[in-house]
Formats: structure tokens, C-alpha cells, sequence
């Protein structure tokens, strides 16, 4: 009984640490797209233009490396609100860069 309660709360410390990873890797997604802009900008390097493939891929990173299954959905709904905040945002031709780019690294 004892090492049943054991592996059942060393789980639960599991599933806690990857929630709290996600929301703040969610927390970040949103955060970098607020710098985004399409186009750049000569003197403001502050602005990042997430159409491009280099600057999208960090994004993707950080969205693709959580498994979703094994999230509360109220943690699952945070990413994908972070996730809907970066397609959104970008171009027709960025949308379908994010979602090439999204089933390679989740399917590494």
C-alpha cells in the first residue's frame, strides 16, 4: 500500500511540474508575440516579424513540447490560447509556414 501511495504522489508532482511548465512556456509565447511585427523595422530591434521561419521556430518550440493529454484542460486551453495568439497574428503565407513547421516538431 505504502509504495502504491508513493508512486501515486510522486505522479501528481509530476503532472504539477509539467502544468506549470506549460503555462509559463504559454506565458512566454504570449509575451514574444506582442514584439511582433510584420516587416522590420530599420531602427527597432525590439520588433520581431514571426512570418520568417528563424524567429517562428522558437515559437513552435515552445508550444510543441508539451504533451497536451497529459495537461488540465484548463492548462491545455492556456496553450492553445497561446497558440492561437501566434497564428492569428501572422500572414497567410506565415500560417502556412507555423503549421508545416508545427507537424515536423511535434512529429520528430
Amino acid at each position: 500500500m505504502q509504495i502504491l501511495k508513493v508512486n501515486e504522489n510522486d505522479n501528481k508532482d509530476k503532472l504539477k511540474r509539467l502544468n506549470k511548465a506549460a503555462i509559463e512556456d504559454a506565458k512566454k509565447v504570449i509575451e514574444l508575440t506582442k514584439k511582433h511585427h510584420k516587416g522590420k523595422k530599420i531602427f527597432d530591434s525590439d520588433f520581431v516579424d514571426y512570418n520568417e521561419e528563424g524567429n517562428l521556430i522558437k515559437l513552435i518550440k515552445l508550444i510543441a513540447k508539451h504533451d497536451t493529454n497529459k495537461l488540465l484542460p484548463s492548462t491545455r486551453n492556456y496553450l492553445n490560447l497561446a497558440e492561437s495568439e501566434v497564428f492569428n497574428k501572422l500572414s497567410p503565407e506565415g500560417k502556412a509556414l507555423y503549421t508545416e513547421l508545427m507537424i515536423k516538431e511535434v512529429y520528430k
